[in-house]
């Protein structure tokens, strides 16, 4: 057994002085820096949509249906919904996910409501809550839903 711990170290002997001025050079670093453009591009994520509210959720001959509000910071966004996994608990949660489309002409900054009437076909008769959200940003948790049986 010392012979192979030899061996397995000899191997490395040479290699010491690279391992060295890895370590010492900080190309060894867990911590992981955000360049501006990712830093920049998170906080516009996060301020694309300020507030949601109002929001509520029903199932009616199997479509999931959703009606609320979201504040955006101007006119002139475009928004697309997507439905999203549902967990595995019983009755499930479903994830809906907010895709945003920016303006492209400049617009002014004044807050702007946009009122959603959603429709979709149901994956499950029942859920326990509906979670919208926008990347990373919960929006609104829906969790009472609306019995329309």
């Amino acid at each position: 057994m010392k012979t192979e711990q030899k061996n397995i170290f000899s191997r490395y002997a040479g290699h010491s002085a690279i391992i060295a001025t890895v370590l010492s050079t900080g190309c060894y670093h867990s911590e992981v820096k955000q360049t501006p453009e990712i830093s920049a591009a998170m906080t516009t994520q996060q301020n694309d949509a300020l507030r949601a509210h109002d929001w509520s959720a029903w199932v009616e001959n199997g479509q999931l249906r959703l009606t609320g509000k979201i504040d955006f910071p101007s006119p002139g966004y475009h928004t697309n919904w997507c439905l999203g996994p549902l967990d595995r608990a019983f009755p499930p949660g479903l994830r809906i996910i907010l895709e945003i489309e920016k303006p492209t002409n400049p617009t002014i900054p004044v807050i702007t409501t946009k009122s959603f009437d959603l429709s979709f076909e149901s994956p499950a008769p029942e859920y326990r809550e509906i979670v919208l959200v926008y990347g990373e940003v919960q929006l609104s948790r829906i969790q009472s839903l609306i019995s329309a049986q």
